[in-house]
């Protein structure tokens, strides 16, 4: 027998006697032996990706501050919180109509105020139960926000001028002074406020060349949402973090966004959260 065909048999038999050898301790294991290889690779469970991880920790509910829906992606690279808001609109009669005389304007500026007040005092009561969330994820650790809006991370001393700019458009409006600014308080947004005190950091959740299309066109859903929807998205993608809440308005619902991003892009998938905040007197 030639020496090539001698190595050949022996291999055969020694991988025969690993294969036997192998196969008896799956098959009848001694008591108290180390489970195989193969063994910990069939009963080993899953690992939690840390997107999905950090979904498992978020609060389950915030009690009378706000309600808490989970949609869990397995293998998800992403989680995001959308954490729901109504938010701040400059009335658009705010503005001279050049078409009208300045008493004219005056008299529209009436009719709209007891309207107006309603809307904001109602924004104010959801954006205080936005602050309470806030400050609750804020103890617990949370420390960056997106915000709807912003297309830049804004320093404390740019949301302090933000709160004072919107602040300064509704008192105008109602003919009050700072010290009547108490109905109102909320209204510019409670991440601005947390911002301002330096209590969380606000990212962009925005990008600027959309937000402008859909501030000339507030009409046009393409840009008011879907656009926006995707970006924020892509701009959660950009960062590589693998959790992200965001303060964006209720109307927005990023569950189809999620779904469609989720099938182009398999090895990047998001997993959702949504929080509902409850209006606080």
């Amino acid at each position: 027998m030639k020496l090539y065909q001698k190595l050949a048999l022996a291999g055969a038999v020694i991988l025969s006697g690993i294969t036997g050898a192998c196969r008896q301790k799956i098959d009848s294991p001694r008591e108290n032996s180390k489970p195989s290889l193969e063994t910990v690779i069939i009963t080993e469970k899953p690992r939690i990706t840390l997107a999905n991880e950090e979904l498992r920790k978020f609060p389950n509910s915030f009690g009378k501050y706000g309600e808490v829906r989970k949609y869990k992606t397995p293998g998800a690279k992403y989680s995001m919180a959308h954490i729901k808001q109504s938010h701040y609109r400059p009335p658009t009669f705010m503005k001279n109509n050049p078409k009208l005389t300045k008493e004219q304007n005056n008299q529209l500026r009436e009719l709209y105020k007891n309207e107006y007040d309603r809307i904001f005092r109602k924004i104010n009561s959801i954006q205080k139960g936005i602050y309470a969330v806030l400050r609750f994820l804020n103890q617990k650790g949370y420390k960056e926000i997106r915000a709807e809006g912003a297309t830049i991370p804004l320093t404390e001393k740019q949301c302090l001028n933000e709160y004072n700019s919107t602040m300064s458009e509704i008192l105008t409006l109602f003919g009050k002074t700072k010290e009547e600014n108490k109905p109102y308080f909320f209204v510019p947004g409670a991440d601005v406020i947390q911002g301002a005190l330096g209590q969380i950091k606000l990212f962009p959740a925005d990008k600027k060349e959309l937000l402008q299309k859909a501030e000339k066109n507030p009409k046009d859903k393409l840009y008011t949402y879907e656009a926006r929807e995707n970006a924020l998205l892509e701009i959660i993608d950009e960062s590589g973090k693998a959790f992200s809440i965001v303060v964006y308005g209720a109307n927005h619902d990023f569950k189809d966004n999620i779904e469609k991003w989720n099938k182009k892009y398999p090895s990047k998938k998001f997993s959702l959260i949504e929080v509902t905040p409850k209006p606080v007197d």
